[in-house]
């Protein structure tokens, strides 16, 4: 392995599928690494990370039973998250920077009104 492995999601003949990307190839990571518990999906592959990691690390792919990148539909690596954290706790300051643009570039700035 060159730059070592990647985990994806792709869709391959219609079905979302986990994968693992080794040199521009997409493998099923059941081929990859025995004994995971739920090797379908990013997310079960997370939820035993210290063991798909260690497996991973240690794999020397055949060639011919991977997929090219090419030939898949890439997907957002997790498909279905748990829960989503945003944090907006410089949003007024960078309304204020961003004004500050508006009105050096344009001559005019945005009217800012909290909520």
């Amino acid at each position: 392995m060159d730059g070592g492995y990647r985990l994806i999601s792709y869709k391959r003949n219609g079905r979302a599928e986990a994968g693992i990307l080794i040199d521009g190839l997409v493998y099923p990571p059941a081929d990859l690494a025995e004994g995971l518990a739920n090797p379908a999906t990013v997310m079960g592959l997370l939820a035993e990370w210290d063991k798909a990691h260690a497996a991973l690390q240690k794999v020397t792919p055949k060639a011919k039973s991977g997929v090219p990148l090419a030939d898949v539909d890439l997907l957002a690596p997790i498909l279905y998250p748990g829960s989503l954290f945003c944090a907006g706790a410089n949003y007024w300051d960078h309304l204020a920077e961003m004004a500050e643009v508006a009105k050096r570039t344009t001559g005019n700035a945005p009217s800012m009104t909290r909520c």
